[in-house]
């Protein structure tokens, strides 16, 4: 199934759900009005009532799921998911985390917030007396008072090395803060180290510099130098035989890195075609 098609998929059945939505609304109200205009008061509030509780009702079980559930990660890749589970308290606030994916340079997680204040800011540090965090998450205002309010977060930050042990330090509103360490249980580490490619190709007067491949455990990331833009170029991996084209990408100043999926194990290797010559370069990833 194509990104395209997936996205209008779920622009229409988001549209279809609205609708259906408008339309109940406006069945219910008709329905109220009616009641009201006979002058049944008493019927008009005990379905008010009941239709406050089963908004109630939803409201919470939709947050229950997203606290337990890591929607935010591909069902592929769950396994190496982290059931941290752990709550803490900050004055009438408590600020729960539930689900964990440390990998190499990223990181995903989520993180609901239930009481008086909210959720203003997330800082990740490798150390909590680190001035410069890992990342840096500012701008929100999460939380509710009588139930939990979730969020997923999934970030990417530089590191020579695999880091194993993260502080999550979450910001409220009352200026407090609250730190969680959490820890690679999953033994990812093992799954993951960047290979040093530095291979070198002339095309033309220009050069094309491949320098590393960073070899994650749910990703993959070529980074190389080149005077041809990504335009001029066209960069595919091929893993176990299996070729992946139109690779998502990022460039500024001749630096290039392109999102792969995950190698693993598995025998595999880049091809750079030059689209004004045909010429083809492969390099072998491990």
């Amino acid at each position: 199934m194509s990104i395209v098609f997936s996205v209008v998929l779920k622009f229409t059945i988001l549209f279809i759900f609205l609708a259906l939505f408008i339309f109940l609304i406006y069945k219910f109200m008709k329905v109220l009005i009616v009641d009201f205009r006979e002058n049944k008061i008493r019927l008009v509030l005990i379905k008010i009532v009941a239709i406050a509780i089963v908004i109630f009702s939803f409201n919470y079980m939709i947050n229950t799921r997203n606290g337990w559930n890591v929607s935010f990660v591909e069902g592929q890749y769950k396994k190496y998911v982290i059931n941290f589970n752990e709550e803490k308290s900050s004055g009438n606030t408590r600020i729960r985390i539930n689900d964990v994916l440390i990998d190499l340079n990223k990181l995903d997680f989520n993180v609901g917030v239930k009481g008086k204040d909210k959720l203003v800011a997330i800082e990740v540090k490798k150390n909590l007396q680190d001035e410069k965090p890992l990342i840096a998450i500012q701008g929100l205002w999460l939380g509710k008072r009588l139930m939990y309010s979730y969020s997923a977060f999934g970030y990417s930050y530089n590191s020579e090395s695999f880091i194993e042990s993260v502080y999550i330090v979450c910001y409220l509103s009352n200026g407090e803060e609250v730190s969680f360490k959490v820890q690679d249980n999953k033994n990812i580490r093992s799954l993951s180290n960047i290979i040093h490619i530095d291979k070198d190709f002339q095309e033309e007067g220009e050069k094309i510099r491949l320098r590393t491949f960073t070899k994650a455990a749910t990703y993959g990331e070529l980074y190389m130098v080149s005077d041809l833009g990504p335009s001029a170029t066209e960069v595919s991996i091929f893993i176990e035989g299996k070729e992946y084209k139109n690779l998502p990408y990022s460039a500024a100043g001749g630096q290039q890195s392109y999102n792969t999926p995950p190698i693993e194990d598995s025998k595999a290797y880049v091809k750079i075609l030059v689209k004004s010559s045909g010429k083809e370069y492969k390099v072998d990833i491990q």
